[in-house]
């Protein structure tokens, strides 16, 4: 079913997305393309500015914490600068945030400038992202802590990004043969990492998420048993 704008009642068809993370532009393409989108890419807020100026868009998701502030791109300042400045020049389109560093403080400032959904990019898969659009198109604001799961956290599915998802099960199913390092090259070429380097970082903290909540899991178990033999 094709995403539809509760104000207009009319098919979703051009959509930007600011995301400097080829990965996450690459996953959100698919979800706007399965929905008979054009959608369109910046990499930083300058492009963003100049898409804005030759385009008229349905939707724009930004990913705030854009390269044109060099390491100033996350303090509060630049990333509010980054939502107002493409919010005013996109008055008429629907704004989504995505952001990999959510706080609830950014999602209100967020809903003050007029955006319409603030996601966190952990856990913000296929499924997520189709019933996140979907809640955005009838609500007024939408919220994705990433946090919120069915059931408590597996040992296999922490708490992961997207990226993070992804380099994990590439290096999970490596072939036979295949080197460790090699392996982190072509994911870098594969995701548009800017060196193997980056790759090897994400897939380590996904390892590191992986064992920090099967020992959550197993000291939550234990406290459990604990507790039931005290009342015993």
């Amino acid at each position: 079913m094709a995403f539809r704008l509760i104000e207009t009642e009319r098919a979703l068809s051009k959509v930007l997305i600011v995301e400097d993370d080829d990965l996450y532009f690459e996953a959100l393409q698919r979800h706007f393309k399965r929905q008979g989108s054009h959608v369109f890419h910046a990499m930083s807020l300058k492009a963003a500015t100049n898409a804005l100026a030759d385009n008229s868009f349905d939707m724009v998701v930004i990913d705030p914490g854009m390269p044109d502030f060099g390491c100033n791109k996350e303090d509060a300042s630049a990333r509010m600068l980054v939502l107002d400045t493409i919010i005013g020049n996109s008055p008429t389109s629907v704004h989504v945030v995505i952001t990999g560093r959510f706080t609830s403080a950014e999602a209100d400032e967020s809903r003050k400038r007029g955006a319409r959904g603030y996601l966190a990019k952990s856990r913000l898969n296929a499924p997520m992202l189709a019933s996140l659009f979907d809640q955005i198109a009838h609500s007024e604001f939408v919220v994705h802590s990433g946090n919120i799961v069915a059931g408590k956290v597996s040992e296999d599915n922490p708490n992961l990004s997207l990226s993070e998802e992804e380099c994990l099960r590439w290096v999970e199913q490596r072939p036979a043969g295949m080197k460790r390092n090699d392996l982190f090259d072509l994911m870098a070429r594969h995701f548009g990492f800017k060196n193997p380097t980056i790759a090897e970082q994400k897939y380590k903290r996904a390892r590191q998420k992986v064992i920090a909540a099967r020992r959550e899991s197993l000291v939550g178990s234990a406290k459990g048993r604990v507790g039931e033999a005290r009342r015993d």
